[in-house]
């Protein structure tokens, strides 16, 4: 199910959502693997199709403001992103869009 948001709260994040983040420049996709430690894949932007494993850290606003509860639009996401030799951040441009992918976790049948 996909559902747009203005605001998207980090402790509600769960393993099976991916995150469409739409700025004024660029598309992202954030994959969530570990919502406890915000890490997951990010794909898009100057990334390109090839996702990388990255940690959300949060967003920055016009007036220097720095959220780590939660993504919205109007501000700045912050990702790092680490390899091998060195560990980089990645500042989008302003978020105009954010979209929620949630798979339905599937229940097994009891016996």
């Amino acid at each position: 199910m996909n559902v747009n948001y203005k605001s998207i709260d980090f402790d509600k994040l769960t393993r099976a959502d991916t995150i469409s983040v739409q700025t004024m420049k660029s598309s992202y996709q954030f994959s969530v693997l570990d919502p406890c430690n915000r890490k997951g894949l990010l794909s898009g932007g100057s990334l390109g199709d090839h996702a990388i494993e990255a940690f959300l850290s949060g967003m920055v606003s016009d007036n220097r403001d720095f959220d780590t509860a939660e993504l919205k639009t109007g501000g700045r996401a912050v990702f790092f992103i680490e390899s091998k030799k060195s560990v980089r951040r990645l500042v989008t441009s302003v978020v105009t869009d954010l979209t929620v992918v949630r798979i339905p976790v599937s229940r097994t049948p009891r016996v």
